[in-house]
């Protein structure tokens, strides 16, 4: 092969160390199961038994379940936000070509909830910049009739899973579940419980990724003599976000291994010219070069 070929082609290998492009990316999912409940029987010597009885209520909050989906691309947004009906079920999904959410949610009686959402983004926007995908599913409430002297335990768990890309950049995964529950007193009066966990894969936590249970407990009840309307809210979130494209940089020890043979071709270029110019010197003058 001639020496400036052999030139050309480590001038290309290292041209094939430069930094290449690379996409952070952050993913996330969680499932809710339905609820579950325990009766307390506040006053047991009244010789009234505690109840729950699911029913419609007629004022207090109020909602017949949601998805949204939220996209935040290169400093700009894009989403879906879809209500229910009330029955329970309802199912949405978007995505922009690169980032994508969804949500899903059946059933909507009493311990049949089932809630799903999940979202995944890949960074793409200019340096210093962050993407975003958030998914976010809101059950119908659950409205019911509590009885006098009647205490709840209520139960919801759920699974989630999540990781990201890089642990270098500020990105993250997160899972959320929330659960809520009011009651409305005959005396115009009421009182509100909630409670919620959250797992985390982020710079900040240190881990890269998450698969564990979520568990929450509200504990309320009616001292009252006299029966208390009430509703019971649950969602389940998901948020992700991953840098901007992140360079590459290349090994070291490559960048070195090559860099010998750099050296030595320019070298061997550089005595092939001097002796070229010996010759073409003694061609046109006749005379050895001094």
């Amino acid at each position: 092969m001639p020496l400036r070929s052999i030139a050309t082609a480590f001038i290309a290998a290292l041209a094939g160390l430069a930094p290449l492009a690379a996409q952070a990316s952050a993913t996330g999912h969680i499932v809710q199961g339905p609820l579950t409940w325990t009766l307390v029987d506040l006053r047991p010597d009244d010789g009234i038994a505690p109840s729950l009885v699911f029913q419609p209520i007629p004022y207090g909050k109020q909602s017949p379940g949601a998805i949204n989906i939220s996209i935040w691309s290169n400093g700009s947004h894009s989403g879906i936000d879809k209500m229910g009906d009330g029955s329970g079920a309802l199912s949405a999904d978007y995505t922009d070509g690169l980032h994508s959410g969804f949500g899903r949610m059946s059933g909507a009686g009493p311990g049949s909830p089932r809630l799903e959402a999940g979202a995944s983004t890949t960074g793409t926007g200019t340096a210093g910049a962050f993407d975003m995908t958030d998914s976010q599913v809101n059950a119908p409430f659950l409205q019911f009739l509590l009885g006098p002297g009647t205490g709840v335990v209520l139960s919801a768990a759920a699974h989630a899973t999540g990781k990201v890309s890089d642990l270098s950049t500020d990105e993250y995964a997160r899972a959320q579940l929330d659960l809520e529950a009011g009651l409305y007193f005959g005396n115009g009066n009421a009182s509100f419980w909630s409670d919620g966990a959250q797992l985390e894969a982020s710079t900040s936590s240190g881990k890269p990724s998450f698969d564990d249970e979520l568990r929450r407990s509200l504990t309320f009840g009616n001292g009252t003599d006299a029966a208390a309307y009430g509703y019971i809210a649950t969602d389940v979130l998901v948020w992700t976000r991953a840098a901007s494209t992140v360079a590459a940089v290349p090994e070291p020890a490559a960048a070195w291994m090559l860099a010998p043979g750099l050296v030595l071709v320019g070298g061997a270029l550089r005595r092939r010219a001097q002796i070229g110019s010996v010759a073409s010197f003694e061609r046109r003058t006749g005379a050895p070069m001094p």
